[in-house]
């Protein structure tokens, strides 16, 4: 049985934006039930398998557009746009406006095997 795969083109920027940022746990908030503010918890990090990959995808071809290939498990690929959508929330509406993009993008790619 194969492996469910995802392949999606980012901007090559956004990758290397997204492996500059591996390594932070963005904050994710929640509203507490009967509480006047909101309980924050670590996010998710992102595994380095993913990081990994995405290091690999920059030492490929660019491809037109100055977009860059990306292939990763189903799985992963879920992971990293919640992630993406988390450091998004964080950095605010203007800066974190590429990794929504981004997430949107991995969102709507079939999923293949």
């Amino acid at each position: 049985m194969m492996a469910k795969l995802k392949r999606f083109d980012l901007a090559r920027a956004t990758v290397v934006a997204i492996a500059q940022h591996a390594e932070i746990r963005p904050v994710a908030t929640s509203e507490a039930v009967g509480s006047d503010s909101p309980i924050t918890r670590p996010g998710p990090q992102l595994p380095q398998a993913i990081v990994d990959t995405l290091k690999a995808a920059l030492k490929d071809d660019v491809l037109s557009g100055g977009r860059q290939s990306v292939v990763v498990g189903a799985d992963d690929a879920t992971t990293l746009a919640t992630w993406l959508r988390i450091l998004a929330d964080r950095l605010g509406m203007v800066a974190g406006a590429e990794f929504r993009e981004a997430a949107e993008r991995i969102e709507h790619t079939e999923t293949a095997s």
